[in-house]
């Protein structure tokens, strides 16, 4: 890249415009970065950046000041630009994030959120439909696939609060295989056991 290296230090760069930056002033540096792949983290510009990490293809492409972020994974993190706290992990990992404090573990976990943040899901594509909801968690492949804005829902288990195409639910506790499997609206349920509460849909209990 064009970064002047008296600005820069312990920093590893490996691929086609990785970690590409520009010029930096004197009060704005890189330090300790790890970008690896093909347009990782590329898009620094002048703004200074510390510790944050890019392994894969595009990972943290659109990163410009958003800082303590890891992205590993292809594409993972790609939208992300001036957001904060983030670790993705995994192909496709927070692809459309936009968003701060978000934990990804899995291929394609997170996949469309946007304005999501402060979400922790791990599993393969746990919470992929998410878009805006807030303080979910979620363990296991397919946990709270449909939830689109749904916030301050913990899953555990396979397909525990799967959903439907465009619906959202919030406050609920989902814990077992198939837990509230087919939930669309219900909120404020706490649901416990093997395909527990297997046609609830909407309500509370």
């Amino acid at each position: 890249g064009s970064n002047n290296a008296a600005l820069t230090d312990d920093n590893i760069a490996i691929g086609n415009d990785a970690l590409l930056g520009a010029s930096l002033s004197s009060t704005n540096a890189l330090k300790g970065n790890i970008a690896i792949g093909s347009q990782a983290l590329d898009a620094t510009l002048s703004n200074a950046h510390t510790g944050t990490i890019a392994i894969g293809h595009e990972a943290l492409t659109a990163c410009t000041t958003g800082l303590k972020n890891t992205a590993i994974g292809y594409q993972s993190g790609q939208a992300l630009t001036d957001d904060t706290g983030n670790t993705l992990t995994g192909y496709q990992s927070g692809q459309a994030l936009t968003d701060s404090y978000n934990t990804a573990m899995g291929s394609e976990v997170l996949y469309t959120a946007s304005g999501a943040g402060n979400n922790t899901a791990m599993g393969y594509q746990a919470m992929y439909y998410l878009t805006t909801g807030d303080y979910n968690v979620s363990y296991g492949s397919n946990t709270l696939l449909f939830n689109q804005t749904g916030a301050n829902n913990t899953c555990l288990g396979y397909a525990a609060g799967f959903g439907a195409s465009n619906n959202s639910h919030s406050n609920n506790t989902l814990i077992g295989h198939e837990a509230g499997k087919v939930i669309t609206t219900g909120g404020n349920n706490t649901i416990i056991g093997s395909n527990a509460a297997d046609a609830l849909t909407s309500g509370a209990s």
